[in-house]
């Protein structure tokens, strides 16, 4: 509806622009009565057949996410990218993360061992979550959410950071975008291109 481009069109947003497509109403209804999924299951929430039919953790499995190095360098991230078969060079990718509200209150300052990390990557057609660990190293923990699968998605301003929800039909993701990295420029280029794409 945006750029003219040719895309499925069962598909709710553009694999080029990103620009939300017109939803049917029973597509709309059908999202609204779907049950939330937790956090905590973020990995577990959608698979990619990526040109086959195994799902992105299937082929994380079979590569050694610790050999591509920290997690927090593009370069790194691209190569991790594409070793999973994710090879376009325009993607934007952030660094995010989920945590529980009960995680906040039970441990306070010490959410941090609590929160789930990832680089949230926006693929062609569809969102990436790159699993990583406490040291910003990989760790194989990825799961892959298709466009065409995706109802709605928001990103809103808060503090030093944005709210991102995707809204699917297994339920609400939401996370944390910090909106600037120390040394890490791409990280504030790439938060304020999602957040014209997704207001």
């Amino acid at each position: 509806m945006n750029c003219g481009k040719k895309i499925n069109k069962s598909a709710n947003f553009c694999q080029y622009c990103g620009y939300q497509q017109t939803v049917s109403n029973e597509t709309n209804r059908n999202a609204v009565n779907e049950p939330k999924v937790s956090d905590k299951n973020v990995s577990e929430q959608a698979s990619t057949d990526q040109g086959s039919d195994r799902s992105i953790t299937e082929m994380a499995s079979e590569i050694d996410p610790t050999r591509f190095g920290n997690g927090l360098k593009l370069d790194n991230i691209n190569a991790y990218r594409n070793r999973l078969g994710f090879n376009s060079t325009d993607s934007i990718c952030v660094y995010g993360y989920f945590f529980s509200t009960a995680a906040l209150i039970t441990l306070g300052g010490l959410v941090g061992f609590a929160s789930k990390h990832y680089i949230i990557s926006f693929e062609h057609d569809g969102v990436l979550l790159l699993g990583l660990g406490m040291t910003d190293h990989f760790n194989g923990k990825n799961s892959f959410i298709n466009f065409s699968d995706i109802s709605s998605i928001k990103l809103s301003s808060f503090g030093s950071n944005y709210h991102l929800t995707v809204g699917s039909s297994k339920g609400e993701i939401k996370a944390k975008i910090v909106k600037m990295m120390l040394g890490r420029p791409w990280q504030a280029q790439n938060a304020k291109k999602l957040a014209k794409l997704y207001r």
